[in-house]
C-alpha cells in the first residue's frame, strides 16, 4: 500500500508531532508499506510566511529509515504577492476574502506550497493522511481529494484552546475526509461537537518506542549540573504559552518554602513570542530563588533518556496538548507526571495512580500536588512504575503502528467498494 503522510514539519525539525509522525512512518515502512512523506523545507513555524535568510535549505528528497521524504520549498513570492501587494491595493483585501472564501486564513498563515498538490497527483497514493488541522499542507490534501478523488484521512492533532481548532473551514475539510484519526476520546468528543459523524472518527492512541529508554545513565544530568541529592522538578518541551510554564514558575516559591533545595529544570526551546512572559516570571523571583532554576534551551534528543532518568517529577500542566508524548517518556523512565484536569490528559493519566491532575492555571493546586509528591518518594516510585506498565501495555509503538496499518488498509478497502 502506498501511504502518503503530509505534515508541515518533519525531521530534523523537533517537536512532539514531528517525533510522533517520524516514528509512525518508519514503523509502517518496517511493516513493508510504501511510505512517502511530503513536508515543507523549514524547521519552525516562524518560517512558514517569512523567509529566513540564515536558514540553509534541507535536501529536497531523501530516504530516511525507509521513508521517502520530499520537502517542498515555500513559495514566499506568492505569499508576498497575495498578502503584501494585492492585499494593500484598493479593494484587495475584500477581493482576497471573496476569492479565497473561508480558506483565506490557510493561504495567509501558510506555508504556501501549491506545487505539493500536483505532486500528490503524480504520486498516486492509495491513501493520503493530512497531519494537523490548520496548516496549508492539510488544505493541499483536501484539494487533492477534491480534484483527484484519492482517499483522505485527516489526523487533526487538535489543540482545543487554539482558536484555529474552531475555524469554520474545518467543517468542509472534515466533511470531505473519508476518516478522521483522533488520539483520545477527548479529541473525538471535540470532533463530534464540530459536526463530524462518530462513525468517521477512529481513536488510535499514540505509541512510543519503549526500547529507546532502556539503560539510561541516571547520573549524567546530575553530574552535568553539579547536583547531588536535590529533588528535581522538570518541564521538558518547547516553551510556549498555555503549557502551564508560568504557573509552574509561580508555584515554586511555595514549594521552596518546604523544600528549599528543590531544583526547577526547564528544558526546551523558547519560542520568541513566549520570551517576554518567561522574563516576567523570572523577574518575580528573588536572586536566591533564581539559583534553583536550571534553564536549558537545547538538548540532544538522543540523550533524552538520561535527562528523564535524572529528574524526580515531570510537570506539563498544559491546556492545549491533544496527547503528550512527554508523559509517556517520563513514565518509561519511572517518573510520576503532573498534568491538568478537563484536558485530553485526563483520558491518559489516572489521577493518583500514575500521576496527579490539577486545575489548569491554579498555582496553589499545582504547588500542593508537587509538595505531596516531594514528601513521598515511595509514592513517586509507585506512580512511575504504574506509568511504565501502562506505556508497555497500552502505548507501545509496535502495537500502535499495527493498529494504524490495519486501519489504513480498511480505509482503502472501504473506499474501493
Amino acid at each position: 500500500m502506498k501511504i502518503l503522510h503530509v505534515c508541515p514539519l518533519y525531521y530534523p525539525s523537533l517537536g512532539g508531532n514531528q517525533i510522533h509522525i517520524q516514528l509512525l512512518s518508519e514503523k509502517l515502512a518496517e511493516l513493508k508499506q510504501d511510505v512517502h512523506l511530503f513536508t515543507v523545507n523549514a524547521l519552525v513555524p516562524a518560517q512558514f510566511s517569512r523567509e529566513d535568510p540564515s536558514f540553509k535549505l534541507l535536501p529536497e528528497e531523501e530516504n530516511i529509515t525507509g521513508v521517502h521524504v520530499r520537502r517542498f520549498k515555500i513559495d514566499y513570492d506568492l505569499h508576498d504577492l497575495l498578502f503584501k501587494k494585492i492585499y494593500k491595493m484598493r479593494g484587495g483585501f475584500r477581493g482576497l476574502r471573496v476569492g479565497l472564501g473561508q480558506s483565506y486564513d490557510y493561504w495567509e498563515q501558510g506555508p504556501l506550497v501549491p506545487a505539493m498538490i500536483n505532486a500528490v497527483r503524480k504520486l498516486k497514493p492509495d491513501l493520503i493522511v493530512g497531519i494537523m488541522n490548520y496548516p496549508f499542507t492539510t488544505y493541499a490534501c483536501y484539494l487533492a481529494k477534491k480534484f483527484f478523488h484519492y482517499p483522505l484521512a485527516i489526523m487533526p492533532i487538535t489543540h482545543i484552546s487554539d482558536k484555529r481548532a474552531f475555524h469554520p473551514f474545518l467543517s468542509k475539510m472534515y466533511g470531505a475526509a473519508d476518516a478522521l484519526i483522533a488520539c483520545t476520546d477527548f479529541e473525538k468528543e471535540h470532533l463530534m461537537e464540530r459536526g463530524v459523524e462518530p462513525k468517521k472518527i477512529k481513536v488510535w492512541p499514540l505509541g512510543i518506542q519503549t526500547q529507546t529508554f532502556d539503560n539510561p545513565d541516571k547520573e549524567a544530568v546530575r553530574k552535568r549540573f553539579n547536583l547531588s541529592q536535590e529533588p528535581v522538578i522538570a518541564y521538558i518541551g518547547r516553551k510556549v504559552t498555555h503549557k502551564g510554564i508560568e504557573e509552574l514558575i509561580k508555584a515554586m516559591p511555595d514549594v521552596w518554602q518546604e523544600f528549599p533545595s528543590a531544583k526547577l529544570f526547564l528544558a526546551g526551546e523558547t519560542r520568541p513570542s513566549f520570551t517576554p512572559a518567561l522574563k516576567e516570571c523570572f523577574a518575580q523571583l528573588t536572586d536566591e530563588q533564581k539559583k534553583n532554576i536550571i534553564h536549558v534551551e537545547y538538548f540532544n534528543e538522543y540523550a533524552k533518556k538520561d535527562l528523564f532518568a535524572g529528574i524526580d517529577i515531570l510537570v506539563m500542566a498544559s491546556e492545549i496538548d491533544c496527547f503528550g508524548i512527554v508523559y509517556l517518556e517520563a513514565w518509561l523512565s519511572g517518573k510520576p507526571v503532573v498534568a491538568c484536569k478537563n484536558t485530553a490528559q485526563e483520558t491518559i493519566i489516572d489521577d493518583g495512580v500514575n500521576g496527579s491532575l490539577v486545575e489548569y492555571g491554579n498555582v496553589r493546586d499545582l504547588a500542593s500536588a508537587l509538595k505531596k509528591l516531594l514528601k513521598d518518594k515511595p509514592l513517586r516510585d509507585k506512580m512511575g512504575e504504574a506509568g511504565r506498565r501502562k506505556v508497555r501495555s497500552t502505548y507501545n509503538l509496535d502495537t500502535y503502528a499495527q493498529v494504524v496499518c490495519d486501519g489504513y488498509h480498511q480505509m482503502v478497502k472501504g473506499n474501493r467498494k
